[in-house]
């Protein structure tokens, strides 16, 4: 009878150790932190920019391989919805933006330094559950107008860098190609100077003339009202 006793506590013995040590097991693994999202390589931008075409939310890490304003923009099919942020690697926002572009599309031009990692998150909503659609997020550095002035073909909302090589009088202007009303902002990234025009040239184009001081750079951007498509020429000129 006692050995009957002592092999039935010896098999409860072994029976609650395997559970406690599945429960241990259990247990780490659980509480192991969430890895961060991955899927596939487009889970990490170039550095040097480059377009991703996904059809659910998802989390992008981006290093930028050089310092400057770097434009995302976030385009959706029909019956989606987008927003996009940037946060730096402190965790602190750096721009959210949704809807900015028209048709529900998300842009962002903000200054990143190179070298430090950043998170992308681009947030696709939709009206309809399960509503089907890819998104394209696209990643690139401002194009730069010379610092004497030139000319620029535009089709899409996009932000220039210009650092004119004069101080003094500088006029923008927009020329459509009869299928678009664009509209014009300078601006420096701090805030300093922030000037906006539509129709000041006529026949919908956006006309702009500021003093600019030599070596200071700002940034310009050109668009189109919302849920217009078309081109136009961007001119920028020295006037005195």
């Amino acid at each position: 009878m006692k050995k009957r006793i002592v092999v039935w506590i010896g098999a409860a013995a072994i029976a609650f150790a395997v559970m406690c040590l599945g429960g241990c097991v259990f247990f780490m693994q659980n509480d192991v932190p969430p890895a961060s999202l991955t899927s596939g390589p487009d889970s990490v931008i170039p550095g040097g920019g480059g377009e991703i075409t996904a059809s659910n939310t998802a989390e992008y890490e981006f290093t930028p391989d050089r310092s400057g304003i770097w434009l995302f923009r976030m385009t959706v099919t029909n019956d989606s919805f987008s927003n996009l942020e940037i946060i730096n690697s402190e965790g602190g926002f750096v721009a959210n933006k949704d809807g900015r572009l028209g048709d529900y599309h998300s842009f962002i031009a903000e200054h990143l330094d190179a070298g430090r990692t950043y998170t992308i998150n681009a947030v696709k909503q939709t009206y309809a559950a399960g509503t089907p659609g890819d998104y394209t997020l696209s990643v690139s550095l401002a194009e730069e107008i010379p610092g004497g002035g030139g000319e620029v073909y535009v089709d899409e909302i996009t932000v220039y860098t210009f650092t004119p090589d004069r101080s003094g009088e500088w006029t923008f202007r927009t020329y459509d190609n009869g299928d678009c009303d664009p509209s014009l902002v300078v601006y420096e990234p701090d805030g300093g100077l922030s000037v906006y025009d539509n129709d000041g040239a006529g026949d919908r184009n956006a006309l702009l003339t500021e003093r600019l001081e030599e070596g200071t750079m700002y940034l310009v951007n050109v668009y189109m009202k919302l849920y217009e498509q078309g081109s136009y020429t961007l001119s920028v000129e020295f006037s005195g």
